[in-house]
């Protein structure tokens, strides 16, 4: 079973799977280090997986991940990866899984936990929370829930200003997908488990890290999610502001509920 990533997916390496030096591109900061979540700051390696089940379209660009183009992903044996992982993890402790939507290649994604197993990494999926499955939750130690807000579905309106970059990247968006994105972005049950699962696990821990444009956003994620699930605390609440401009009135609604806040910075943009 091969492993769907995005082109480039497997970040900082400097060695290939055979263990030989490689031209490796500079970095950004946040293919780095962590930049949001539990263990902001850490040392990490990512593998960024090329699957997605939405269509978001954030702000005025689409998402790679969730529109795809063939040319940038490539499909690769677990074996290969783990080997990657293995030549290029150095001092780091963290691996970070995200996407795309991970869990949609669990066979192939578990075949890579066994093969890594030794190497006693602490592991966060990121998910859209859309899908939930035991035996990949069993084996990572920190979920990083993205629940997707109306703000980035894919309506009419957005498909019509960034037609021009669907059109470049061979992607085609019928009304049929725009109905399936919002059919499957909400799986309250999904969440209620992983919510659950963590909180009878001390070993395991979840944080929900929200995009939004504006306090709208937040009284969306209150109504459609928050007031749907149970046994979560504020703390367990990240905002990230996602807008171009400062916006003080996202910053006191997150005081005013106790969750914690923070924002896209510029070389996240």
């Amino acid at each position: 079973m091969l492993l769907e990533i995005i082109k480039d997916g497997i970040y900082p390496i400097h060695f290939n799977e055979r263990n030989e030096e490689i031209d490796s591109p500079k970095y950004r900061l946040e293919q780095l280090v962590q930049t949001r979540g539990t263990f902001y700051g850490a040392p990490t390696l990512f593998l960024n997986l090329g699957l997605c089940n939405l269509k978001c379209i954030k702000r005025e660009a689409i998402c790679n991940n969730c529109f795809k183009k063939e040319v940038q992903k490539v499909q690769l044996e677990p074996q290969v990866i783990s080997n990657i992982i293995r030549n290029n993890i150095g001092n780091k402790k963290h691996l970070v899984i995200t996407g795309g939507e991970p869990l949609l290649q669990t066979t192939a994604l578990l075949e890579l936990f066994d093969l890594i197993k030794d190497l006693n990494l602490v592991i966060t999926l990121e998910t859209n929370g859309t899908i939930y499955n035991e035996e990949v939750y069993s084996k990572v130690d920190y979920i990083s829930i993205f629940p997707v807000l109306t703000a980035f579905s894919p309506t009419n309106e957005k498909i019509k200003k960034v037609r021009s970059e669907l059109k470049e990247k061979m992607a085609l968006v019928s009304n049929e997908s725009i109905k399936k994105h919002e059919q499957k972005r909400i799986n309250i049950r999904a969440l209620q488990i992983f919510i659950d699962n963590c909180v009878l696990d001390t070993n395991k821990a979840f944080t929900f890290n929200v995009y939004v444009l504006s306090v709208s956003d937040i009284t969306e994620l209150k109504n459609d999610f928050l007031d749907k699930l149970k046994n979560w605390v504020p703390e367990d609440i990240n905002i990230i502001y996602y807008g171009l401009k400062s916006n003080i009135e996202i910053v006191n609604r997150c005081v005013e509920e106790g969750f914690n806040f923070s924002t896209i910075t510029q070389y996240e943009q």
